[in-house]
């Protein structure tokens, strides 16, 4: 038996990859450090029109940053 168990910050950070991908540019690009966290904090960013709509809706759920309001934890369960 195989367990898996990926946490929030995997989910986001393929969120992070996904959006550069389909983008071409990281989706919190700020003039500083501090002003970039802010932007992940809030969760502030903008997907292009030429982005296909499944896109857009998975695009918000990968880069949440809450615990509660997004699906960060997947368990996969591998039986041999």
């Amino acid at each position: 038996m195989f367990i898996w168990l990926c946490v929030n910050a995997d989910i986001w950070s393929l969120g992070v990859i996904l959006f550069m991908l389909v983008c071409g540019e990281a989706p919190f690009q700020e003039a500083n450090d501090s002003e970039t966290l802010t932007m992940i904090m809030d969760c502030r960013y903008s997907v292009p029109d030429h982005v296909s709509p499944s896109c857009h809706e998975l695009v918000p759920l990968c880069l949440c940053v809450s615990l509660f309001l997004c699906v960060c934890v997947c368990v996969f369960v591998f039986l041999l």
